[in-house]
C-alpha cells in the first residue's frame, strides 16, 4: 500500500502516509477491522469528532458518519480505492464502530479487512 487518506465530504481530501511509501499490507475480505499502526489510526479517528475509545481498542463514532459522502482512501501505486464511511463503520446493536485498529506494537503486519 502506498498510501492512506480520506476524503471528508465538503472539504479537500487529505493523505496520511506520504505518496512514496510502500507497505504490504494482507487483504482480509473475512476480517471486519482494518489492523493499522496506532499513529496512522489516531490520525484518521481524528478527523471523526464524537469518536469514543471503548478502552479495547475500539472507537465509536456517531452514526450520522454512515449517511455522509466520505471515503477512506487506500492507494496501490497508481489505483485508489475509495470505501465509503458507510462501509468502513459498521453497526453493532446501536451503536456504529470505526473500522480500524491499531496493531500491537510488536505487530509489524498491516491487514485491509473487508
Amino acid at each position: 500500500m502506498s498510501s492512506v487518506g480520506i476524503t471528508i465530504p465538503g472539504a479537500a481530501s487529505k493523505i496520511y502516509t506520504s505518496q512514496t511509501y510502500e507497505q504490504a499490507v494482507f487483504l482480509d475480505s473475512g476480517g471486519t477491522l482494518s489492523r493499522l499502526p496506532a499513529n496512522l489510526v489516531a490520525a484518521m479517528i481524528a478527523d471523526f469528532p464524537g469518536a469514543v475509545d471503548n478502552g479495547n481498542g475500539l472507537y465509536t463514532v456517531p452514526c450520522s458518519y454512515r449517511s455522509q459522502a466520505g471515503t477512506l482512501d487506500f492507494g496501490f501505486g497508481n489505483t485508489v480505492i475509495h470505501v465509503p464511511y458507510h462501509e468502513f463503520i459498521w453497526m453493532t446493536g446501536s451503536a456504529c464502530v470505526f473500522g480500524a485498529v491499531a496493531n500491537a506494537a510488536s505487530d509489524v503486519d498491516w491487514v485491509l479487512g473487508g
